[in-house]
């Protein structure tokens, strides 16, 4: 006899024990049904006059049964158990008392673990809060006072080790949060201020150098951000306002060149973003109009010579985007309108030859035609 199927007869036993306790007055059996033929039980209980009194059943649908317990004058008293549909196995088991939460309340999963163990008082949760992986090592503790969770919070990986640390205060977030690596090193530290995330931020890489610095105020990321490269050079470099970024923002590859330089006010972009391969060279530029929408993004080989070019009306492609071979002859024609391909693609060999053409409207391809086998 498995331990599931032990637990599931002490159960009942304690059920049946108790409900007849509260049965020394006549009740009148009752039942509701699924269906209006009245072939799928739904409940049975026992009422006397009009009030439940005595054990409660319910069903599922497939028949199969859901949830056990009793009820004395009209209020769930003592034992409830709910179970799994498909193979009938407890699910959770909980304690009432005058028709609210009192005491343990134990959840299981299917192979008879348990997945959680709380306790209540007055049909809300007090103390500490375990839940399990279906392994059977613990995945979270959590002290609650009055239904929140106040005091640390901790959540584990499968393995035992913290993944998280969490501190609250009637319920919010407060003071210090932390992450860590597999190997139990902090991979992020924060502040919470009544509940929003206010003060330094700090990420670090897995050798415990800092991977970045970002500041909040009150919820918001407000000051100079800063990211690193794990050898501790500049990554990245900017800042924000209020959640926005606000000004000039620069990020640099690992041997120190310049990657990337953009700008903004009040969190839209703002004239050129230009980006840079290794050596120096652009590797690619975006422009935005008077309206802070994209209106051109040319793309570049390493070579310095145009790769790409992309035009844009009212933030959607529109227009003829034109690809070209490193050796600057055209590639393809591909127009555009309002963000769909419209009209014909033309394909083109290195020399200059053109080998097909794609016929498209609103973004569909209609026919095609190459040019190659009609020469044959």
């Amino acid at each position: 006899m498995n331990k599931m199927i032990r637990l599931n007869l002490l159960i009942l036993t304690l059920i049946f024990t108790l409900g007849k306790t509260h049965l020394i007055a006549q009740n009148q059996e009752i039942k509701t049904f699924y269906d209006d033929q009245k072939s799928k039980v739904k409940e049975v209980f026992q009422q006397a006059n009009g009030v439940k009194n005595g054990v409660y059943t319910l069903y599922y649908e497939s028949g199969s049964l859901a949830a056990l317990g009793q009820y004395i004058n009209g209020k769930r008293e003592g034992v409830f158990v709910d179970y799994y549909p498909e193979t009938g196995d407890t699910l959770r088991v909980s304690t009432f008392r005058n028709g609210k939460k009192e005491g343990p309340s134990v959840s299981y999963f299917e192979n008879g673990n348990i997945s959680q163990k709380v306790s209540y008082v007055e049909n809300q949760i007090q103390g500490e809060l375990i839940s399990f992986f279906e392994s059977g090592e613990v995945r979270q503790r959590a002290s609650f006072n009055a239904d929140r969770p106040n005091g640390t919070t901790l959540i584990y990986r499968e393995s035992g080790q913290v993944l998280e640390e969490k501190n609250y205060s009637n319920g919010v977030l407060e003071g210090e949060q932390l992450s860590f690596y597999d190997d139990g090193t902090v991979s992020a530290k924060s502040n919470f201020k009544k509940g929003q995330i206010h003060g330094e931020q700090i990420s670090f890489h897995e050798d415990g150098s800092i991977r970045s610095k970002a500041n909040f105020k009150k919820g918001y990321q407000h000051g100079e951000f800063l990211q690193f490269h794990s050898d501790g050079s500049l990554s990245k470099k900017g800042k924000y306002k209020n959640g926005d970024p606000d000004g000039e923002f620069k990020s640099y590859h690992p041997n120190g060149q310049l990657d990337e330089v953009s700008k903004y006010k009040k969190g839209f972009p703002v004239g050129t973003f230009t980006s840079y391969y290794e050596n120096g060279a652009n590797r690619e530029k975006t422009y935005h109009d008077r309206y802070n929408q994209l209106s051109q993004i040319i793309s570049y080989y390493e070579t310095g010579q145009v790769m790409k070019v992309v035009n844009f009306e009212g933030g959607r492609q529109h227009g003829m985007t034109i690809v070209y071979h490193e050796n600057g002859n055209v590639r393809e024609e591909l127009p555009y309108r309002r963000g769909k391909i419209h009209g014909i693609q033309k394909i083109y060999t290195e020399s200059g030859e053109l080998v097909a053409e794609r016929f498209f409207e609103e973004g569909k391809l209609t026919r095609q035609t190459d040019l190659r086998k009609k020469e044959q």
